[in-house]
């Protein structure tokens, strides 16, 4: 049972029980005054500006909530279907994210390469330094059909410097960096134990990038 004002989330590889861990709300997502979100580094890069979301307020966070560019918005949201801690399928933004979506300038092209060193174009669709200018979209990098990815322009050049990866067994938390601005990631952040933090450097050419 969840302690009140609590709320119990896990993290896993896909391939056996996830950790689970607990802790107390922190901040209120819903509007509805009580907290009902924890703050954490979900993504490893070294802020904790995202959230894990108990949205039904039966203690357990169903959504995951990131905040890509550290300003306090929340970009894109996810969930974990199958309850191993994995956190893969795309999920649905809070009322108030979508509403400042709605007021977002029109779509800009990112540039990119994918997995197989192809040169790709994708319309943004969303903007997450909330400059105005629409930055980051899903795509199909790794080319398995499903466009499970995040990608994002962190600096306005139309070239796209981030990548959010789904990874096997559709973990997220792999996260690749494109670090000369030519669009093609030269390194990739990896979580090796399942815990929720990017923890080994792996660069373009070594195994496992």
């Amino acid at each position: 049972m969840v302690p009140d004002g609590a709320v119990q989330y896990s993290f896993g590889t896909g391939t056996g029980p996830p950790t689970v861990w607990t802790s107390a709300a922190d901040v209120t997502v819903s509007g509805h005054g009580a907290p009902d979100a924890v703050r954490l580094d979900f993504t490893g890069d070294g802020r904790a500006v995202d959230l894990l979301w108990d949205s039904d307020a039966d203690g357990i966070a169903d959504t995951a909530l990131l905040d890509l560019d550290g300003d306090g918005v929340v970009d894109a949201a996810f969930t974990d279907p199958e309850g191993l801690g994995v956190w893969n399928a795309p999920g649905e933004l809070p009322a108030t994210a979508e509403a400042e979506d709605e007021d977002r300038s029109a779509a800009v092209e990112l540039h990119w390469t994918d997995a197989r060193g192809d040169e790709q174009v994708s319309v943004a669709e969303i903007d997450v330094d909330g400059d105005g200018v629409l930055d980051t979209a899903w795509a199909d990098y790794d080319g398995d059909g499903d466009a499970g990815e995040v990608i994002v322009d962190t600096d306005g050049d139309g070239v796209v410097d981030e990548v959010y990866l789904d990874g096997d067994h559709g973990i997220l938390g792999g996260m690749l960096l494109d670090l000369d601005g030519d669009g093609v990631m030269d390194v990739r952040l990896v979580d090796t134990d399942g815990d929720g933090e990017l923890d080994e450097v792996i660069r373009r050419g070594e195994p496992g990038f």
